[in-house]
């Protein structure tokens, strides 16, 4: 036997449960600091503010036509327009709204024209309240009023930023 053991066999029992005692608050205030001294490591994910809708077509497709969106979000009135199929000269900087504050989203412009769609209105801020009134070819196509819920995400966790709100809602549209 080793003679640190033998002699930590023959202490007293006071002795052995004196060091047994330091030792144990050696211990827990090691780890207890042990905590203090590291650092949170953050990643760098990000994420967006703000509202999608997203305009749901029954039958997937949408026919071709002028459309014209009157937007009412929180008492502000903007307009977005696109026209189906989309001419060559789509996309030639040419904001399809009245506002940076809303994107029409347009897919499908390098497929056949009968695939060419409108896909969601994108707010950049957190509108309470939105009223959407789209037309096609200067004729009623379809409308809804949205009173959107939004969730706060922190993809980074709660110690990091960013912290984002976001929504999305459904306009379907014939």
């Amino acid at each position: 036997m080793l003679p640190a053991f033998r002699a930590f066999l023959r202490a007293s029992p006071v002795r052995t449960l004196a060091a047994m005692k330091r030792a144990a608050i050696v211990l827990l205030v090691s780890l207890g600091l042990s905590g203090c001294l590291t650092t949170h490591e953050c990643t760098e994910m990000g994420c967006v503010d703000g509202l999608t809708v997203d305009l749901r077509s029954a039958s997937g497709a949408w026919a071709a036509g002028t459309y014209r969106f009157g937007i009412m979000a929180d008492g502000v009135s903007l307009t977005c327009s696109a026209t189906l199929p989309f001419a060559s000269a789509q996309g030639d900087g040419t904001p399809p709204c009245s506002s940076g504050d809303v994107r029409l989203g347009l897919s499908g412009s390098a497929l056949p024209a009968a695939q060419h769609a409108i896909t969601d209105l994108v707010f950049t801020t957190s509108p309470r309240s939105v009223a959407v009134s789209i037309t096609r070819d200067a004729k009623p196509f379809a409308s809804a009023t949205l009173s959107p819920t939004y969730a706060t995400s922190q993809p980074n966790g709660p110690e990091c930023g960013p912290t984002c709100r976001s929504g999305r809602e459904v306009v379907d549209v014939p």
